[in-house]
């Protein structure tokens, strides 16, 4: 899925080294986890094994929410802005008003001091 975002957003070379870090860094961590495996059964029995195991499970599932809850929020985010953009124009206004404050905010008056912000034609409307 990292690979497909990277490709998508144009970074066609990056995709193969994506691609090869992911089934490297998987392949790792196979021979690696037999190693532990191993180490644990013997040290500790199969019990602890299985522990181990769902408490990686447990990981993974609370990392995997998080950015299913990001992911989620971003696009509520931009189906908002795209539905108050063709029914009311709210979503333009407001990138309007960003960009007159952040031009404010950067250019300075002749004595070189940066001017007090105006309201925007958006905010005197209201």
């Amino acid at each position: 899925a990292v690979a497909a975002d990277v490709g998508a957003r144009g970074h066609r070379g990056a995709t193969s080294a994506i691609v090869g870090i992911v089934d490297g860094a998987g392949s790792a961590a196979a021979a690696v986890g037999q190693v532990i495996i191993g180490y644990v059964s013997q040290s500790y029995g199969w019990n602890a094994v299985f522990m181990m195991l769902t408490a990686i499970l447990a990981a993974a599932v609370a990392m995997a929410g998080s950015i299913w809850i990001m992911e989620r929020a971003e696009v509520r985010r931009t189906l908002f802005l795209r539905v108050s953009n063709k029914t009311t124009g709210a979503g333009s206004d407001y990138r309007r008003q960003q960009q007159h404050r952040h031009e404010a905010n950067t250019s300075l008056d002749s004595s070189g001091n940066a001017p007090l912000l105006k309201p925007s034609p958006v905010e005197k409307q209201v």
